[in-house]
């Protein structure tokens, strides 16, 4: 990738801290991982997504907390605004590198990464993601536009659902597949993913 950073974002969205995951000790390790390797590292939160945020940005942040239906919504949107603005690898603090890590960083982007299935088969996933930067503000567009659409379509009780096709997985993979870009179907054998999954906890 050209930018050579590892973002990484926490957003104060329960009474749980970091350390209450284990997030803290798995950004150290992505912290010494970056030294090591020659990679920038930085750990976003509210304040710093709202530095480099657009109107438009902002406007639909203040929607999703008002909502509330599932608020890692901002979390997800957060992940396509970072590497949007700076570029890099934005990865999930639940996911941790190993000694292969490197070599699939420095695959060309766009890449998306997957995770598996019920039955073992790898599907697309986000919960790393490599793009160049200034190529997502469309997918941001994309994004808020489907918020919008499934808002008016039943979604008023199916939390988890709705936060998979506006933010999670669903659209970005959605929009992917009608811009021509694929997934890598071998994530896990470079990475750790512990899959907290702490967002189907609300």
């Amino acid at each position: 990738m050209k930018q050579k950073i590892i973002h990484q974002i926490f957003l104060k969205i329960t009474d749980k801290s970091m350390s209450d995951f284990g997030y803290d000790k798995n950004s150290e390790i992505w912290r010494e991982w970056c030294k090591k390797n020659g990679y920038k590292y930085m750990l976003h939160n509210s304040a710093s997504l709202n530095k480099i945020m657009t109107t438009k940005d902002k406007q639909m942040r203040n929607k999703v907390k008002t909502d509330r239906r599932h608020p890692f919504i901002n979390l997800d949107w957060g992940k396509y605004l970072v590497v949007n603005h700076y570029g890099g690898c934005y990865v999930d603090l639940d996911v941790i590198p190993t000694d292969k890590s490197l070599s699939y960083l420095q695959r060309p982007p766009p890449i998306l990464s997957s995770w598996r299935d019920k039955t073992g088969k790898p599907v697309c996933n986000t919960q790393l993601i490599i793009f160049d930067k200034g190529t997502l503000r469309e997918l941001l567009d994309f994004a808020y536009e489907e918020y919008d659409k499934k808002n008016l379509k039943g979604f008023q009780k199916q939390q988890t659902a709705f936060y998979f096709q506006v933010a999670g997985p669903k659209m970005m993979c959605k929009w992917a597949e009608e811009n021509g870009i694929g997934y890598q179907k071998d994530f896990h054998k470079f990475f750790i993913d512990k899959e907290t999954r702490a967002w189907m906890k609300k």
